[in-house]
């Protein structure tokens, strides 16, 4: 029988209770992605570095 994995991100613990409920509906192990360097509080702050990260990469989405 095939193993099945959850990979998720959670910043504010939202994705990380849904990742824990769906878990237990299919049998699942977890593996929680960390950030390097964590995330500011601010929402601003992480809107306006995400706006970077998309300039700095050429990455933009589709129009």
């Amino acid at each position: 029988m095939p193993k099945n994995l959850i990979i998720y991100f959670s910043a504010t613990g939202i994705t990380q209770e849904a990742a824990q409920q769906l878990k237990q509906l299919i049998n699942a192990d977890l593996i929680q992605l960390e950030p390097v360097h964590g995330f500011s509080d601010d929402y601003e702050s992480i809107v306006a570095w995400g706006g970077k990260q998309q300039l700095d990469n050429q990455q933009h989405p589709p129009n």
